[in-house]
């Protein structure tokens, strides 16, 4: 069997163009290189290099070997460099991006769980928009909801969130309560474009336009306006589980929701680092044991 010394001897060689500047490079005896490399063709029964006084030329039996030689000494320093990578304490800045601002408790809690246990390790939270250039955005990783994003990156389903219609006691004990989808047409309805009623309307909603009353791209107005008492809103349950436990919202129409995709987006481009891996595999721990959406983690 070829001895992956041997071969990581070769590509050095190769590499430096001169057996005097290798043996330099790698603290190898010139009389030891030469011989090495002379078992190795032995061994493998195929010259490798030509030599002469002036220059060494590979053979086409030695270009070929050298392309695979490359390809075990990169690989065998990736090898050492995840090991060492394990050893250490993971550090650096991490920068994700989702396409909705979250507020919601289990965010906040699995945020801070991961950031006490690596304590090395600094993050950066931004917002962007939902229909943006996946490509363009510079981050580590992504969250996106909706259509499987469109994108040449890692896209990983997380599952689906549900969107439900909901309205404050206060506002309901004015108008009543509507028992039929139809019933929404005389309500004041509060539209968040981050889960446009036009795009995410229920099944059996086609015909049923809504008047808002104001609109806005962010949850946390739209769900204080639903609190204040101003009309129905449309949110993800997540984002309204506390305002519904307390009594200050209250779910309407339950049979009419919408599961909403959510996606994880890894950039191929970029290599994995072990901050960004250890930040993947506390997520995915913590959604897979208290997530408050329908997880499922997939490819």
């Amino acid at each position: 069997m070829t001895d992956l010394d041997d071969m990581g001897l070769f590509a050095a060689v190769i590499r430096a163009q001169s057996f005097t500047k290798a043996a330099d490079m790698s603290g190898v005896p010139l009389s030891t290189i030469s011989r090495r490399l002379a078992n190795l063709e032995e061994r493998l029964g195929v010259k490798l290099v030509e030599r002469t006084t002036r220059k060494m030329q590979l053979t086409e039996s030695g270009k070929i070997y050298y392309d695979y030689c490359e390809t075990v000494v990169k690989q065998a320093e990736e090898a050492r460099q995840a090991l060492q990578d394990l050893r250490a304490e993971p550090e650096g800045h991490l920068v994700f991006a989702a396409t909705v601002g979250s507020d919601d408790s289990w965010g906040t809690k699995m945020l801070s769980g991961f950031l006490q246990k690596y304590p090395k390790i600094t993050l950066e939270a931004k917002v962007i928009p939902r229909d943006v250039d996946f490509e363009e955005v510079d981050y580590d990783l992504c969250f996106a909801h909706g259509a499987k994003p469109i994108t040449r990156h890692m896209v990983q389903s997380l599952g689906t969130t549900t969107l439900s219609l909901c309205a404050s006691p206060r506002y309901l004990a004015g108008i009543g309560v509507p028992t039929s989808i139809d019933d929404l047409v005389n309500y004041d309805f509060i539209g968040c474009d981050t889960f446009s009623w036009d795009e995410y309307r229920p099944t059996g909603c086609e015909n049923v336009t809504l008047k808002s009353r104001i609109t806005t791209s962010e949850i946390l107005i739209a769900r204080k306006s639903a609190v204040d008492g101003l009309g129905v809103a449309y949110l993800p349950n997540l984002a309204m589980t506390p305002q519904i436990k307390n009594g200050e919202l209250q779910l309407i129409l339950p049979e009419y929701k919408y599961d909403l995709p959510a996606w994880m987006i890894l950039p191929k481009d970029k290599k994995i680092a072990r901050k960004l891996e250890v930040f993947v595999q506390y997520f995915l721990a913590q959604a897979e044991s208290s997530a408050p959406w329908n997880f499922t983690h997939n490819n």
